[in-house]
């Protein structure tokens, strides 16, 4: 019986054992923070509001006080007319007043505005931090499996058809060993796989997860024809 040799197959396995450039530039895999062009906003806000008003009764008791100031005093009806407009902008005055505390408020109400957005800011920027460090762990932890899958590759790499690619190597070497080594790399690899597979999708680090899947695939794909060839060796002579 013959079965194709896996050692080019497994290779992958290493190959596999990497991540993709879009992987880290894919580290919005949070939510992202909803650009403020996208926020509705109100047709004009608070303080542009009390700010325009502001203005508005500034430039009318300055108005009065000017026109005050020209009244002549020169006899009853100057001074009642003057009495009227000394009124006028003393009630001006009292408006304008009304308008700064109300722009004080407005002052207060953007405050807050502006500390609930630090807040978020500040919240969002401990969970992007807290999932850094678990991408890192889980990079890391991925890493090892590729080079656990490297050293399966190397070693089969070493054998001779139909296990591996070496032209050097003893045909009459009994493989065993080197099988079981090699089986018992791939089992471990799979199973950390399985297990790093799951705790990505935990941490909702989808490339992670679907980067441990494949190997985890190909690493069993690979220790199926391992498989195989074991049936298939002929038995050693004594």
């Amino acid at each position: 019986m013959s079965c194709p040799a896996i050692g080019s197959e497994l290779g992958q396995l290493c190959g596999g054992a990497y991540f993709e450039p879009a992987l880290l530039a894919r580290v919005g895999l949070w939510p992202k923070l909803p650009y403020a062009s996208r926020m509705k906003k109100p047709e004009l806000a608070e303080l542009v509001q009390v700010a325009d008003a502001i203005e508005r009764d500034l430039a009318r008791l300055e108005e009065l006080s000017f026109s005050l100031a020209k009244q002549r005093l020169n006899n009853e009806k100057g001074i009642q007319r003057a009495g009227r407009a000394l009124q006028d902008a003393l009630e001006q005055q009292e408006q304008l007043a009304g308008g700064l505390r109300e722009l004080g408020e407005a002052m207060m109400n953007m405050q807050k505005r502006q500390q609930a957005a630090i807040e978020r800011v500040a919240e969002r920027a401990h969970e992007i931090q807290a999932q850094v460090t678990r991408l890192t762990e889980h990079m890391t932890r991925f890493g090892a499996l590729g080079g656990k899958a490297s050293e399966a590759t190397r070693i089969l790499e070493s054998m001779p058809p139909p296990y591996g690619v070496s032209q050097d190597a003893d045909p009459s070497e009994n493989p065993v060993d080197k099988l079981v080594h090699v089986e018992g790399l791939l089992a471990s690899v799979a199973a950390e796989a399985k297990l790093l597979a799951s705790s990505a999708a935990e941490a909702d680090l989808s490339d992670i997860e679907r980067e441990s899947i494949a190997l985890r695939q190909r690493v069993d794909s690979a220790r199926a024809q391992l498989s195989l060839l074991a049936q298939a060796r002929p038995p050693q002579s004594n």
